[in-house]
């Protein structure tokens, strides 16, 4: 619950003109970093647009010639709230982390989007809540301190055989986890406390996923087994975002956090094949969304619909013509995520075998939950 907390509180109030570390990754070459950078930004939701959802695009002025993720934000000059963000060098060194905004910046930010990030030592205080209720005995993976702002990681191997629910190391890699409005998605993956820049060394990190991978870490020997489970953890991780900026770095930190954790192991850097897929994974897992409407950024609109003429002997028909009412979208009338007539975003099941049902709507997820 990072990032930005409109998606929570205020909706998508903020469309405005719509329809216009200490172990750092090692860099990889220009050219092959600009196609891991190209894989990250792009949006998925416009990859998968139905018949009706490309209408949708066109009427509205939401087609995405890049297929990439849109700014989504009025604060960078020079880049509208729709434009897509670019795989240049120009457009990408103007996307910096919170903490190297100006204050200017970060209050504007809060202001507009009630935007709050959230310091490590909070996340790691609910992550292990979370561990606690999964595997049913505390301090599992750390143990705080009194004041809950430092811990100190635990040096032993998760024991996964008194677990609450008696599930193994794998059923807790293969769990689905998502963190909601996730900013840079602290949560998820901790290189750095997003509040005050400090680089995490990677046997102090507290995110989701870095749990996941100690996990496959400890329980895995060679180099095939721990790729494979480490690729099941990135299928397994979720986050939503509102602001592409927070969205791009999102994701760049999942993507540097598996380079990291790869080289710590193996001592090496990954192959440029496996690199494309985990981005790849990670582009179609962190994914850009209105969190309390289930569609792409503003993306809700009043629909103009025709009315059929209304013939009759008392009204000469030279005065006759059609007639037009505006229809107003019904989820934002009632509050209904279920009933918005913007583009739903759609997310990818890993685990579905049928390819022709891999690509869903977020909201479908929603609709289980309510049968």
């Amino acid at each position: 619950m990072d990032g930005n907390t409109n998606n929570k509180m205020m909706g998508s109030a903020g469309c405005a003109n719509e329809n216009n570390t200490k172990h750092k990754a090692s860099k990889p070459k220009a050219n092959k970093e600009q196609t891991i950078i190209k894989i990250l930004l792009k949006d998925r939701t416009m990859e998968h647009l139905t018949k009706s959802e490309k209408e949708i695009a066109q009427k509205q002025n939401l087609r995405r010639p890049q297929g990439n993720i849109i700014w989504a934000t009025d604060q960078y000059t020079g880049h509208g709230f729709f434009d897509e963000i670019e795989p240049s060098l120009l457009s990408l060194k103007k996307i910096r982390p919170r903490i190297q905004k100006s204050q200017k910046e970060q209050k504007e930010r809060v202001r507009q989007k009630a935007e709050v990030f959230t310091p490590s030592y909070i996340c790691n205080a609910q992550n292990n809540l979370v561990d606690k209720a999964y595997l049913g005995f505390e301090n599992a993976f750390n143990t705080p301190s009194p004041t809950n702002q430092e811990w100190t990681s635990s040096p032993q191997k998760i024991d996964f055989s008194k677990t609450a629910h008696q599930g193994s190391w794998q059923d807790y890699v293969l769990s689905n986890r998502l963190e909601v409005s996730c900013g840079e998605a602290p949560y998820l993956v901790s290189r750095y406390d997003t509040v005050s820049g400090v680089p995490l060394d990677i046997s102090h990190r507290v995110g989701i996923l870095d749990r996941k991978l100690r996990v496959v870490g400890e329980n895995t020997t060679t180099q095939e087994d721990w790729t494979a489970w480490a690729i099941k953890a990135y299928q397994s991780t979720y986050g939503f975002e509102w602001q592409g900026d927070n969205l791009f770095i999102a994701r760049k930190n999942l993507f540097d956090t598996f380079v990291e954790y790869h080289q710590d192991r193996f001592g090496s850097v990954p192959t440029e094949a496996l690199q494309a897929e985990i981005a790849t994974i990670i582009s179609y897992n962190l994914w850009q969304m209105d969190g309390l409407k289930g569609v792409i950024p503003c993306g809700c609109h009043t629909a103009q619909m025709q009315v059929d003429k209304q013939l009759t002997m008392f009204v000469p028909e030279e005065i006759e013509s059609a007639q037009y009412e505006f229809v107003p979208c019904k989820g934002c009338q009632k509050n209904e995520i279920l009933q918005h007539n913007g583009i739903y975003a759609k997310i990818k099941d890993w685990q579905e075998t049928d390819p022709k049902k891999q690509i869903i709507k977020f909201v479908d997820l929603l609709r289980h939950t309510q049968s």
